[in-house]
């Protein structure tokens, strides 16, 4: 019935279907993107096909057209839904996919206020990486540190490594060229103490 049918769904996700919606060097390639978009459009149909109506329903159909490319249905999907956690989160990863990082980074925040037991690691990666690609690394960084003094430690080094090389590149390129400031100095330190 329906829970064999979610469940098989679910399970197929996220073991055993690669769902790519471009080529990538080593990935999969266009038909095989096509086909794994079909398939879990057919998945999704047989779960509609029930009648039921369920907020994780409608985060699937948002899922569906976004691997398809058709974010506006994807978010459309989205507005329907009662806010909470799992919508504002789905929302961010929609934006941030098309390069819209202030919007992902407010309805990050909104999944935020929305969860209860603090951060998870979907939120922390969101958080970090609209502040990085929206153009504010250092904001990015503060994020990080203020996260690592709370504990989530094993959740931010991940991210925060990259940005430190980078910035300890440029830092390093510009050094040559004009004195540093203190907090530019103590941020190349930073960086060096990672090599």
């Amino acid at each position: 019935g329906f829970l064999d049918a979610f469940s098989e769904f679910y399970t197929a996700a996220d073991e055993e279907t690669e769902y790519v919606t471009e080529d990538e060097p080593g990935g999969a390639d266009a038909a095989h993107a096509e086909a794994a978009v079909e398939e879990y459009r057919e998945k999704l149909e047989k779960i509609r096909s029930f009648g039921i109506k369920h907020p994780y329903i409608a985060l699937l159909e948002s899922e569906y057209y976004a691997l398809r490319g058709d974010h506006r249905a994807a978010l459309d999907v989205l507005s329907g839904m009662e806010d909470g956690y799992h919508k504002f989160l789905s929302a961010g990863c929609i934006y941030m996919e098309t390069g819209y990082y202030e919007e992902a980074e407010e309805q990050f925040t909104h999944a935020f206020e929305c969860r209860e037991g603090g951060l998870d690691r979907s939120l922390i990666s969101g958080l970090f990486f609209a502040r990085y690609y929206g153009g504010r690394p250092m904001d990015a960084l503060d994020f990080a540190d203020r996260l690592e003094e709370q504990g989530y430690g094993p959740f931010v080094e991940p991210l925060k490594k990259p940005l430190l090389e980078a910035l300890g590149a440029e830092l390093d390129a510009k050094a040559e060229q004009t004195e540093l400031s203190e907090d530019e100095l103590l941020m190349l330190c930073e960086a060096f103490a990672l090599r």
